[in-house]
């Protein structure tokens, strides 16, 4: 026989394990040395004769930086893509990782009205020698009012990572709420 009590007792303390076991596991990662932002464009919809760039953010193990020989950057336009190659440097060992967290512009040009496509690679050089190249992304620019380019939203950032866990929380709530009330209307 169970006392009356008990019954909502048991649902809450395993809505509050399981709220207790995301809370730490979400806080249970492994810190990132290297990173670099998604880039952006600057300004995200432009007009005709307006400049445009892109914004890099990176730091801690890798910068964007002038290439020693001025082979970088290289801006090439064929039909409607742009292509977009930055040196940066790259380090793996996190004794090296000693950049400060640093955002920068990369001016582009000015184009005519249409659609584009912006490709973005990074090369950076091997420890070994040689260089490697990283696609760092493909965005989609419009010029002179062809319509607002698809939103470049952040899915990794804190803010993401906030509403995910919001999110999760208020999908297990909902449903540790309908099995407590089905319990409680079949009892």
């Amino acid at each position: 026989m169970t006392r009356p009590g008990s019954q909502m007792k048991q649902p809450k303390q395993k809505f509050l394990i399981f709220s207790l076991v995301v809370l730490i596991c979400s806080g249970w990662h492994v810190n990132a040395f290297a990173y670099i932002d998604p880039p952006v464009l600057v300004p995200p919809v432009a007009d005709v004769g307006q400049t445009i760039g892109v914004q890099f953010t990176a730091g801690i193990c890798d910068i964007f930086a002038s290439d020693p020989q001025d082979a970088y950057p290289q801006i090439t336009v064929s039909g409607n893509q742009i292509h977009l190659v930055m040196f940066s440097f790259h380090y793996e060992d996190p004794i090296e990782c000693v950049f400060p967290p640093e955002t920068a512009v990369q001016p582009l040009g000015t184009f005519d009205a249409g659609r584009y496509v912006v490709v973005i690679d990074r090369v950076y050089p091997e420890v070994g020698g040689g260089v490697t190249t990283e696609r760092l992304a493909e965005l989609q620019l419009v010029v002179g009012g062809g319509g607002a380019p698809p939103a470049q939203l952040p899915v990794s950032g804190p803010v993401a990572l906030f509403a995910l866990f919001v999110g999760v929380l208020l999908i297990s709530m909902r449903r540790f709420h309908s099995r407590t009330m089905d319990e409680s209307i079949k009892r």
